[in-house]
């Protein structure tokens, strides 16, 4: 986790860091989440680019020291972005769909960072490009986010695309780690070590899956400690039976519609949604997170008014 805090001031943009000497931010208003309270009038003593202590109002700036009023300000933690694919939807164009320059992403990386995001969930990419921009960020030779990603896991008939293709540059679709087809057969033990290898933090469950081996590649995955990530329908496994399985999140609110029916009506929420109210208990009762993307749901190209919709309502019900 980055030790820096990102300091987000209205209508304000000033160099913050001062190496080899103290920089304080005085009489700025912090935005304490972990303990959901705001405090007026301290002062953030930051040194070699770090938030070294936080003082009240009363600390006294050392003479050498770089001090910026920050009077009328405030200061956030770090954000997450808990659903990205940075690779193909940098400066995502028609003509340009997957797999942009390698600038394209670093600048977008840098835009989030200076946006106030610190990290970021990066859902599908090819391990090779993400796992680079990685180890760089962490290092801190990029402007970027600290990236943690996923290797995406499968049925063969899953990676049989355009899709697949970008993903594997140079390679078969299904057949790499940090792209897996599963059947029957497959070796999880192996494969999971395979994504642990290229340095995955979880896997990404996608489709046509079965709900047996949903529970086994689980299993398998929090053995290695990588978490396990999916959609709330992994065709024609629903939400309820990957709940079961034992995955740590669950994205796309207005996927769990499936629960339900198999052809859901995306601009109507059911009358009768016992069956969702038992899912969105048992996420609850075993820390099961929902990453609901409703912007994602509100603005994609691909999506639609009643996809959007009904992720936030989705969204209120489990809340």
């Amino acid at each position: 986790m980055k030790k820096q805090i990102i300091l987000l001031f209205v209508f304000l943009i000033v160099p913050l860091f001062s190496y080899g000497q103290a920089t304080i931010l005085k009489n700025v208003t912090l935005i304490d989440v972990a303990n959901e309270q705001i405090l007026p009038d301290r002062s953030l003593e930051v040194r070699d680019g770090i938030i070294h202590k936080i003082h009240d109002h009363s600390f006294p700036a050392g003479t050498e020291d770089t001090v910026i009023d920050l009077t009328n300000k405030f200061v956030i933690p770090g954000l997450i972005d808990s659903h990205t694919h940075i690779e193909h939807s940098a400066y995502w164009t028609k003509e340009s769909k997957w797999n942009p320059p390698r600038e394209n992403i670093v600048e977008l990386l840098r835009h989030a960072l200076y946006g106030g995001v610190t990290g970021i969930r990066e859902m599908a990419s090819d391990a090779r490009v993400v796992g680079e921009l990685s180890r760089v960020a962490k290092i801190n030779s990029i402007a970027s986010p600290d990236i943690y990603y996923s290797s995406i896991i499968g049925g063969p008939s899953l990676f049989n695309n355009e899709k697949g293709d970008a993903l594997t540059l140079g390679e078969t679709a299904g057949s790499v780690s940090w792209a897996r087809a599963v059947e029957k057969d497959t070796n999880l033990s192996r494969i999971v070590a395979e994504a642990k290898g290229n340095g995955s933090h979880a896997l990404k469950l996608y489709a046509f899956l079965d709900a047996e081996q949903i529970k086994n590649i689980t299993k398998e995955a929090h053995a290695q400690n990588l978490k396990v990530w999916a959609h709330p329908y992994l065709r024609p496994v629903v939400a309820s039976e990957i709940v079961a399985g034992g995955v740590d999140g669950i994205s796309h609110a207005s996927g769990l519609l499936y629960e339900i029916s198999d052809d859901p009506d995306f601009s109507n929420y059911p009358d009768q949604d016992e069956a969702l109210q038992d899912v969105f208990r048992e996420m609850a009762s075993k820390n099961i997170s929902l990453d609901p993307t409703i912007f994602v749901s509100e603005n994609a190209a691909w999506s639609s008014d009643d996809n959007g919709n009904m992720a936030k309502t989705i969204t209120q019900k489990a809340h």
